[in-house]
């Protein structure tokens, strides 16, 4: 059985003709026809309900279904599948039938739940839904009044294209800013910032302007304008439109933009005015215009629905202007209703319509280039002005270009490979050179508007070399290059795709003519073409140190563009620098090719980072590297690399320039403009890039929770001083004081979980140091550094005057400041010494750092190491706050603090609560009391209501406990808890109600205090212990032992005896074979059983108790709460077990904690165990841990 679909609108009769075949043996049979009503969509069960749609549209996306598997028929409701597909953001169906009174065809879209969505029930010929969602199936269906009613569909998956908004020039693109779709408002192709948000230029960056430039993937939903620009200068303008014609009719139109007044462009001085439509009904539109008048165009996309005017036969090319009517007032559209009241389509479709078809688009405005013109044979210096494009494109027009090599020499034919040229040059130093080269002929603002025919004459008299190469950028479309010899024969060709460089190359000899061809898409894409009759150029064989030795020593050409070099592998040329210079450059110049730069030094090694390829410059086509090298004499090899046979110059040169006194923008052209940066006025700028936003939340509600923050800090490690992507420009020179300015921001926003919940906040991060460091040769000139803030210029926060090779300095932020200005001042003999400079930022404050060579005390995280704050110059710090506590400096470096620093001080600042912080002080004699107050600084308007451990700072009060008062013996010592912060007994401190504890309202001020008086008994050694949820709080704190003798010199000579050790934590060893003595006893009367003392390292013959610590542990960039404890190395062997149990919160099971290391403390028994948590503290916020200690079993039988 054959099914046939026949048109069922036409209103004449059609014969068919069916044909029976066989193998022709008389075979009988009989025969019958019938025509019927019902489609090919029906099936065996038949489409009329929406479990038994038909998805036979699912194959035929944006096609007629009577272009492939027939019309339907309106028998009764016919239920089809749609589908919006992945990545898509709606469907755009029509229908098509004839209606009258009678009968009615109407539609209804669904979705996969049978969800009613649209519907379209008009009185026209055509119905039409448009509707957006989400990706995913949706359902059809086909109904209306008459029985057996034809009707013609078509459906359509889309995603709004790119360049839908309109936007021009600078404009800001909102959200409610209007689309492309009418003259008003067009999307420019030129000079428009946003259309870098979507494309890119050969080299990566933003592009702002798409002449030339392939636009693929635009949807013809709507009508859509784009406004160019035709510059005086140019006379050839194409739009080139591409679509498949089968998936919707897309037409072209070209108007001059009308021309409005400045001042008020309400006022049209020149109207606007039809240039020339394309309405075809191929695949695709092309329009070729010449001559212009400069100005801004307009042009106009727009397509049909399933109804297409042009197939009516009173259809005449023009009858629609898109500019000035409206599809919609064309017959069969009028009238279509989505639920018979309101006008159905968008208000971007009520301009025109479409169905969703995909084009791409290119246009060019340019100007032919001179073998376009007039006559095959020109000299290129003389203007034509006659427009022809048909001149060189045929081999027998071709065109001969005048043989003018890079230095102006005229040649009758391509030179033979053997000639050497000289030129004289002046070098860098001044000395007169002798420069050989090799002729290169290079043409420039070359354009492919059609084949282009070159005829190249070749006499060398011997064997020749030919070599030829075009260079365009591939993203304007794809050229291709062909080599013919005279007799027309193909010699060689280069037809490669996604290339930006096509060669061919020939070998022969005697007199010879090739001919060059260039094709492409005749879009005038702009091409430089280049010849030459040798294949490598005079300094190879140059690819090892020892061949550049021997072959390309370059040293005299400072200064010197070095012509006519060939890409074809990796090029070393041997340099030689003078001592005391700073800065070796070096660039290559090249028809556009990116080349591989870099510079070894005598060894053969790179040059590490800080002399490295800064990549393409911003300028032509040079690829050019700037570097910093040792201010030793010395040599060097600059090395080239790429492989694409083009030619390229190449120039280098030194100097001992100080770069940071450079003012403005790079540029080459104003390389050695400095100004002196010999004033905090003239400082140089060094503010590090910052990409965190600025924090400015809305007072009116609390800011939204922040999942993720896309902050690249990668780009703070490439802070350079020029322009992006330039190297940084190393050492300066000190011939009077150099100024340079940073501004610091006190804080930065960082990321943090809100208590236990799995919501990500914003917070502040608080820095709290400025460094910064010198380094140079001493010997060559004394300089030295200081730094100062923005509200005192004449008096330096911190200095150095050492005689060493480095200066380093310290300074102490004030984290209260939202963005201070400092300023470093390097200042010296002014003996032009050369010394380079860095500086930082950190969060980690001064205490961490005790006054000692030993680095494993860098820290003041742990009770045996805590920080001395007794004294501070021979008087007690007692009252005075912690970051208003200044201390003697070592200016001059000598080891000693005395008259020749000049009495400078220097304070240390805040501190910042990210460990555990111990401080150590000294209780006068005669004391009754220890007070402390704590203030501590975090967020004031984040909008948040916080649990307890988001933003806490709290404070413990030790004593050290155990002192004979004999200074020539070692005690056996413990620090006894005094105290806690006193508001730290509130019993809400884990409320539920997300409330911050100790009394602190919902919006958190500014500044929180904690403080506490504590009862002391005895003078002594206590320690006062900063702790809690490790969130770099920056805070200060002061102390005061009330009713005590002040007496600076006791006291430090108290602190002298902890902080020099002549105590010991240690309790007499006893060896794994030895028996506690009486382990179930507590001879001390404290918490702790004997062999409890002994396994934790206590004494048993004083109460007191194991101090348990804990801080953050930072793991390969990543977080981790940390646990350790003091134990016996003994204990282990004994029979102890010893498991950290971790939980959050506060109910343990078997979950344990993960051990990290231990660390034996030296000259005792004792070891610290460390253990993290299992789990990073992004990931979970809060962690409890409960050290666990059993017996062995023989102990407890």
């Amino acid at each position: 059985m054959i099914a046939y679909g026949v048109d069922p609108f036409t209103s004449d009769a059609v014969t068919y003709y069916i044909k029976v075949s066989g193998v022709n043996l008389g075979t009988s049979y009989s025969l019958s026809w019938l025509p019927s009503p019902e489609d090919g969509f029906e099936g065996e069960t038949g489409n009329n309900t929406y479990k038994d749609a038909s998805d036979a549209l699912l194959a035929t996306e944006g096609q007629r279904i009577s272009q492939t598997i027939g019309y339907g028929g309106a028998l009764n409701d016919d239920w089809y599948q749609v589908r919006i597909n992945s990545g898509d953001e709606g469907i755009v169906i029509e229908a098509y039938f004839e209606h009258t009174d009678a009968t009615n065809i109407d539609i209804e879209l669904y979705d996969a739940n049978q969800q009613f969505l649209k519907r379209s029930i008009g009185t026209s010929n055509v119905e039409r839904i448009h509707y957006t969602g989400g990706a995913g199936d949706y359902y059809l269906r086909v109904f209306g009044k008459s029985g057996g009613k034809p009707y013609d569909l078509v459906w359509n998956s889309y995603k709004e294209d790119d360049l839908e908004k309109a936007a021009e020039f600078d404009f800001e693109v909102k959200p409610e800013t209007p689309d492309n779709d009418t003259p008003d408002w067009p999307r420019r192709l030129l000079d428009t910032d946003y259309n870098g948000n979507f494309y890119e230029t050969m080299g990566g960056g933003p592009r702002p302007d798409l002449e030339f430039f392939l636009l693929e993937g635009q949807t013809q939903l709507d009508e859509d304008w784009y406004s160019v620009e035709v510059n005086s200068d140019e006379d050839i303008f194409i739009v080139d439109l591409q679509f498949e014609h089968a998936y919707g009719d897309i037409d072209l139109a070209i108007y001059k933009r009308a021309v409005t007044d400045i001042s008020d462009p309400s006022i049209i001085l020149e109207p606007a005015y039809l240039v020339k439509q394309s309405e075809g009904v191929v695949d695709g539109e092309r329009i070729v215009l010449l001559d212009l008048d400069p100005g801004d165009y307009l042009i106009c996309v727009y397509g049909y629905g399933i109804v297409n005017p042009k197939d009516s036969d009173s259809w005449s090319e023009g009858d629609f202007d898109p500019y000035t009517q409206d599809l919609l007032d064309w017959a069969d559209y009028e009238s279509i209703k989505e639920d018979g009241v309101d006008d159905y389509y968008d208000l971007a479709e009520e301009t025109a319509r479409g169905l969703g078809n995909s084009y791409s688009l290119q246009w060019v405005s340019s100007r032919e280039d001179i073998y376009d013109l007039e006559a095959p044979e020109l000299d290129p210096t003389v203007e034509v002005d006659d427009a022809d494009a048909s001149v060189n494109d045929t081999r027998v027009k071709a065109a001969v270009p005048t043989l003018i090599d890079e230095q102006g020499v005229v040649d009758a034919a391509v030179s033979d490979p053997e000639v050497r040229r000289t030129y004289t040059a002046t070098n860098d130093s001044g000395d007169q050179v002798t420069v050989s080269y090799r002729p290169v002929y290079r043409y420039s603002d070359l354009a492919q508007f059609d084949e282009d025919w070159f005829e190249i004459p070749v006499d060398t008299g011997g064997d020749h070399q030919f070599f030829a190469s075009i260079y365009y950028n591939n993203l304007h479309g794809d050229l291709d290059l062909y080599l013919y010899s005279q007799d027309g024969e193909l010699i060689d060709s280069s037809p490669r795709e996604d290339a930006f460089v096509e060669s061919v190359e020939a070998s022969g000899e005697g007199l010879t003519t090739y001919y060059l061809r260039v094709v492409g898409n005749n879009l005038g894409v702009p091409y430089t073409l280049e010849m030459r009759g040798y294949f490598d150029d005079d300094y190879e064989d140059n690819e090892t140190l020892e061949e550049a030795d021997v072959n390309a020593v370059i040293e005299n050409l400072n200064g010197v563009t070095i012509t006519g070099l060939v890409s074809r592998d990796i090029d070393l040329y041997r340099i030689y620098v003078p001592a005391d210079q700073v800065h070796l450059d070096f660039s290559v110049d090249s028809p556009g090719i990116a080349f591989g730069l870099s510079v070894l030094d005598e060894s053969g090694a790179e040059l590490p980072s800080g002399f490295e390829e800064s990549g393409r410059s911003t300028a032509g086509n040079d690829n050019l590297s700037m570097g910093v090298i040792a201010p030793d004499a010395g040599t060097y090899y600059l090395q080239v690399t790429a492989t694409s046979g083009l030619t390229y110059g190449l120039t280098w040169t030194y100097n001992n320039i100080d770069q940071y006194e450079y003012d403005g923008p790079f540029a080459i052209a104003d390389y050695y403009e400095y100004f002196n940066n010999n004033t905090p006025s003239d400082a140089t700028e060094l503010t590090r890039l910052r990409l965190e936003p600025p924090y400015d939340p809305d007072a009116a509600g609390p800011l939204d929770p922040i999942k993720e923050l896309a902050f690249d800090y990668g780009l703070l490690s490439s802070l350079t001083l020029a322009l992006p992507g330039m190297d940084p420009f190393g050492h300066a020179i000190q011939e009077a004081d150099d100024w340079y300015k940073i501004q610091i921001p006190s804080w930065f926003l960082a990321t943090a979980k809100k208590g236990n919940e799995s919501v990500t906040v914003l917070k502040r991060d608080y820095n709290v140091r400025l460094s910064a460091e010198i380094e140079f040769m001493h010997i060559d000139g004394d300089i030295n550094i200081e730094i100062y803030d923005e509200n005192d210029l004449v008096n330096p926060i911190v200095r150095s005057e050492t005689t060493n090779d480095i200066e380093s300095v310290i300074a102490s932020i004030d984290p209260l400041d939202a963005a201070l200005n400092y300023y470093i001042r390097v200042y010296g003999d002014d003996r032009a010494n050369d010394y380079s400079l860095k500086w930082d930022v950190s969060k980690q404050d001064a205490y961490e750092e005790l006054e000692d060579e030993n680095p494993l005390n860098d820290t003041n995280n742990f009770v045996d190491l805590a920080y001395d704050l007794t004294t501070a110059n021979g008087v007690s710090t007692e009252g005075t706050w912690l970051h208003q506590i200044e201390y003697l400096l070592d200016v001059n470096g000598d080891g000693v603090i005395d008259s020749l620093d000049g009495g400078f001080t220097s304070k240390t600042g805040y501190g910042t609560q990210t460990t555990d912080d111990w401080y150590a002080v000294v209780v006068s004699e005669g004391a009754t009391q220890l007070s402390v107050d704590v203030e501590f600084f975090s967020d004031n308007d984040t909008g948040y209501d916080y649990t307890p451990d988001d933003l806490d700072v709290d404070f413990e009060v030790y004593f050290l406990a155990g002192n004979d008062g004999d200074p020539t013996t070692a005690d056996l010592r413990r620090p006894v808890l005094i105290g806690r912060s006193t508001t730290d007994t509130d019993e809400s401190l884990f409320s539920s109600e997300g409330i911050e504890a100790k009394g602190i309202s919902d919006d958190i001020t500014t500044k929180i205090t904690e403080n506490g008086v504590f009862d002391v008994e005895e003078s002594g050694i206590y320690f006062i212990r900063i702790y809690y949820d490790n969130r770099s709080h920056p805070y200060t704190f002061k102390w005061d032992d009330v009713g005590g003798d002040d007496d600076p010199v006791l006291d430090a000579a108290i602190i002298d005896d902890y902080v020099n050790g002549r105590w010991s934590i240690v309790i007499p060893s006893k060896l794994p074979g030895d028996e506690i003595e009486n382990p179930y006893d507590n001879l001390d009367g404290d918490d702790y059983p004997n062999w409890a003392e002994y396994v934790l390292g206590l004494d048993s013959t004083v109460a007191d108790l194991q101090i348990i610590e804990h801080s953050v542990l930072e793991i390969e960039g990543v977080e981790y709460y940390q646990f350790s404890f003091l134990r016996n190395v003994n204990a282990m062997g004994l029979g102890y077990e010893f498991t950290v149990q971790e939980s959050t919160n506060l109910n343990f099971g078997s979950k344990q904690a993960v051990y990290y290391d231990k660390e034996t403390i030296a000259d005792t028994d004792l070891e610290r165990v460390i253990y993290r948590s299992t789990k990073p503290i992004d990931d979970e916020p809060r962690c409890f841990f409960r050290l666990v200690v059993n017996e062995p079993a023989e102990q407890l039988e």
